[in-house]
């Protein structure tokens, strides 16, 4: 007999409180909404039970009906939690990370609840930031407050961020405009730009975490094993620093052409970064020439990967012969491995400050500092000359000495002016700056 498809019930449970070491309370006691695995903090304290009951039913009514599509609804009975949820399920399968847009649109609904789309209506939008902008990111869980549970420095919600969710509002509700019967006045607040990335690494800093990931080996019960865990990001790196592609673009390489992927061509040593059947957008991705010992290493990894994982292994970045989405937490191991092994190379750098993005920085200012003209290295990577020059390129310190030498060689120059009889006027202006200089007593 075949038994009729029944909806798991959700039902409520009220999470105790956390505390502090010192005692403090971290978390007060709050209701969640239990559904299998899931767990939804309602926002509700211990004395909101009658509240906390009717977002439950909430939830499991809408857990059973699909979202309503009902044309010509009054904002004020249309839901924002409702026009979120909307949204993600007609949308979900085109977003490129529809993961973080699941936690984004999760925070939303928690902050919003069960508000209505007419209070969108000229919404003061400073409420949100001042309620997220600080926050603590959610996936941290500690008990001092400080160090996360990956044992790196806790994370805070930035205005970019809190302004990255309102973007999320506001796509759900253009995309629920059909549905409603009169248009919502929703302005984003003015964008305010933030200051250009400043970190970039220098060869050694990059040889150190390529070194560093290459020789990682997975610890259990506090011994090493034979599992090199960390070879996959030694490889991004590589490739990122010669090649100054995006990190998703490497990741979303492939040796073979297909539908959604870059295309590694070893035969025309070239690099199609754009993904065959997308469209082009504002970061451009041109394809770009690859250097003969970049060919060679490319090639022979591609061997390594075939023999050992099969002629179905295909992509470029692969950990176990399966693509890699992202190689952020991976990048972030490899980078505290290697400012471990060698801190006097990062002595000067933040660790944290360091991401998969810092590489594309760095290849960028490393062909500057080799004398590449602008204008080569925009059509290379797909920028602008202003965008170089304005965010992407870094002046090396030491670089510049050189600079700051002939300056210094100059000055001299104006040390050894014309010695005549009567100290002229030209004579009295060098005589004070060899005295500001240092060079002659007064």
């Amino acid at each position: 007999m075949s038994r009729s498809k029944t909806h798991h019930q959700a039902r409520l449970w009220l999470e105790p409180a956390e505390y502090y070491p010192d005692g403090r309370i971290r978390r007060q006691s709050n209701w969640c909404i239990i559904d299998g695995s899931r767990k939804i903090r309602t926002g509700f304290l211990r004395e909101q039970e009658s509240d906390a009951k009717k977002r439950c039913n909430d939830y499991n009514a809408q857990k059973i009906a699909p979202p309503s599509r009902e044309r010509g609804r009054d904002p004020a009975t249309f839901r924002i939690e409702e026009a979120l949820r909307l949204y993600y399920a007609d949308k979900e399968k085109e977003i490129a990370r529809p993961k973080e847009t699941a936690m984004r649109i999760a925070e939303l609904i928690r902050f919003f609840g069960n508000a209505t789309m007419d209070t969108l209506d000229g919404y003061p939008f400073d409420q949100y930031f001042k309620h997220r902008v600080g926050m603590q990111w959610r996936r941290f869980k500690s008990d001092d407050g400080k160090i996360g549970k990956t044992g790196r420095p806790m994370r805070f919600v930035t205005n970019a961020a809190a302004r990255r969710e309102l973007e999320d509002l506001r796509a759900a509700l253009n995309h629920c405009r059909p549905f409603l019967s009169r248009p919502i006045a929703f302005k984003m607040p003015p964008k305010t730009k933030s200051d250009p990335r400043q970190t970039w690494l220098t060869p050694a800093q990059a040889a150190a975490i390529v070194r560093a990931a290459y020789r990682h080996r997975e610890a259990q019960f506090g011994e090493s094993t034979e599992r090199h865990t960390l070879r996959h990001v030694a490889r991004f790196v590589v490739i990122a620093l010669r090649t100054g592609t995006r990190s998703g673009a490497i990741c979303a390489a492939s040796f073979i052409e297909a539908i959604g992927r870059g295309h590694v061509d070893l035969e025309n040593c070239a690099f199609h970064r754009l993904p065959k059947g997308a469209r082009i957008t504002k970061k451009r991705q041109p394809s770009a020439p690859l250097s003969d010992k970049m060919v060679d290493l490319l090639g022979r990894w591609h061997r390594l990967d075939v023999e050992r994982y099969g002629a179905a292994c295909h992509a470029v970045i692969q950990w176990n012969g399966e693509p890699v989405k992202s190689v952020r937490k991976g990048f972030a191991s490899a980078v505290e491995l290697a400012a471990k092994a060698r801190p006097d190379l990062f002595k000067n750098v933040d660790p944290a400050k360091i991401t998969p993005h810092v590489l594309r920085h760095t290849a960028v200012t490393w062909m500057l500092n080799k004398g590449i003209s602008i204008w080569a290295i925009a059509g290379y990577l797909g920028m602008t000359p202003e965008v170089i020059q304005n965010t992407y390129g870094h002046h090396d310190l030491e670089a510049l000495r050189e600079t700051a030498e002939a300056l210094a060689g100059a000055a001299r120059g104006m040390e050894s002016g014309p010695r005549g009889k009567r100290m002229g006027k030209e004579n009295r202006n060098i005589r004070a700056f060899r005295v500001l200089s240092g060079a002659e007593q007064r």
